[in-house]
């Protein structure tokens, strides 16, 4: 639900159905979450229009710990993690 949260925070109708996103009727970006340990792990795509939103990144994180309590003080992505 973070990501759909977030969706909609850029203004888009977004709705989770199943493990995708989808808009309009129709599929936009899929998505899993699994726990590792004590860790999560996320792995998903937002729809291809909210690829260049500045503050995409930040904002689903917000969503993330608003949702599930979660922080990332340390998770931020590494050099060779980060998107170019």
């Amino acid at each position: 639900m973070p990501a759909v949260a977030t969706c909609r925070l850029f203004g888009l109708p977004a709705y989770l159905e199943g493990e995708a996103i989808w808009l309009h009727g129709r599929r936009e970006a899929g998505l899993r979450a699994a726990h590792v340990g004590q860790c999560a792990v996320i792995e998903g795509a937002f729809p291809a229009r909210l690829a260049a939103e500045p503050g995409l990144e930040a904002a689903f994180r917000e969503r993330i710990e608003a949702q599930h309590g979660w922080r990332f003080d340390t998770a931020w992505p590494s050099g060779g993690e980060a998107r170019r």
